[in-house]
């Protein structure tokens, strides 16, 4: 039997995604994008992606599901400009927990205040945190912090992918427990993260940021019941 608790976390999708985290039922596209909706904001669902529950982003970014099939767990939801194909916001579930080791790193940094990480504390975020971006042979990390995005303590990563050029400003949620600020001993990490070419990255970057800082986070509140009506007894 496959011990998935410790299994090692495979590849981030992204700059130099392998062929094998690609969905080989292709991808579902949930609108087309139209010139007339420039400027307009949408909220949008983000379904089975705990903590996560939904993203504000510009109506003309076009949405499209991705998710693995025979034995590749990883999905994702990414938004494109209609101007920038080469450029995107993902929300990404590598589909695996990450190892105990790392958990623990990961949860310890995040329950300190929110800083600017230490070349010490950088050198400790490694692929099993950060998947491809943990590779310097890869990616090169020009800065790490911890920030708070709606109550919620987070771990925010920036740098380029050495092949590509493309830069990357990525989030890493731990799940955590619903409505929590920290994250529990669950294994499970989520992804928001934007990349791309210049001039097209800086042009919407701040479109990206804000829908990332202002996502929605899933409540650990009970659903609302109407009361039930009192009976008169006779």
């Amino acid at each position: 039997m496959v011990d998935f608790a410790e299994m090692p976390p495979p590849q981030q999708v992204g700059d130099n995604r392998p062929p094998e985290r690609k969905s080989i039922l292709g991808s579902v596209f949930e609108r087309i994008t139209n010139s007339s909706d420039k400027g307009k904001m949408a909220n949008s669902q983000i379904p089975d992606m705990a903590p996560i529950e939904s993203v504000t982003v510009p109506k003309n970014w076009q949405k499209e599901f991705n998710e693995g099939v025979f034995g590749d767990l990883a999905k994702s939801v990414t938004f494109t400009p209609p101007d920038a194909k080469d450029t995107n916001l993902t929300v990404y579930d590598r589909g695996y927990p990450i190892p105990t080791k790392e958990a623990d790193s990961l949860k310890a940094l995040l329950g300190k205040p929110a800083h600017k990480l230490t070349a010490d504390e950088m050198a400790e975020l490694g692929p099993g945190i950060l998947g491809t971006v943990g590779d310097a042979s890869a990616f090169n990390m020009t800065g790490a912090s911890t920030t708070t995005i709606n109550g919620k303590s987070v771990l925010k990563v920036e740098g380029d992918w050495k092949t590509s050029g493309k830069k990357f400003v990525g989030y890493y949620i731990p799940e955590g427990s619903p409505g929590g600020k920290m994250p529990s001993d669950n294994r499970a990490i989520k992804e928001m993260y934007f990349e791309g070419r210049e001039p097209q990255f800086s042009q919407h970057l701040p479109q990206a940021t804000k829908a990332i800082e202002g996502v929605t986070w899933k409540s650990n509140e009970p659903p609302k019941t109407e009361p039930k009506p009192k009976t008169r007894r006779r």
